[in-house]
């Protein structure tokens, strides 16, 4: 008879593609972010990004987006790794 309790493992497995998925998702977003304000720039006008995006955008640029938003993506998969070592 098989065990019906959920296993440990597979819950911080489940986790870290979780996390996987999540800081791709926000590396994908960066990029769009990044063209979407490069098309802003080249066409003359502001882009209307929000407060983190904007933050990100007056202090490093259109550079800084993809760079924020990657650091971020990295941020988040390096956590979910480890919650997925330590209870391995």
């Amino acid at each position: 008879m098989r065990n019906s309790e959920p296993n440990k493992n597979s819950r911080f497995f489940a986790a870290l593609w979780i996390g996987i998925v999540l800081a791709l998702g926000i590396f994908a977003y960066g990029i769009y972010s990044y063209f979407d304000i490069l098309a802003w720039e080249q066409s003359g006008q502001m882009p209307h990004i929000g407060a983190f995006s904007a933050l990100i955008y007056n202090l490093f640029g259109a550079v800084g987006i993809l760079l924020g938003y990657g650091l971020l993506a990295l941020i988040v998969f390096v956590q979910g790794w480890r919650a997925y070592k330590r209870n391995r």
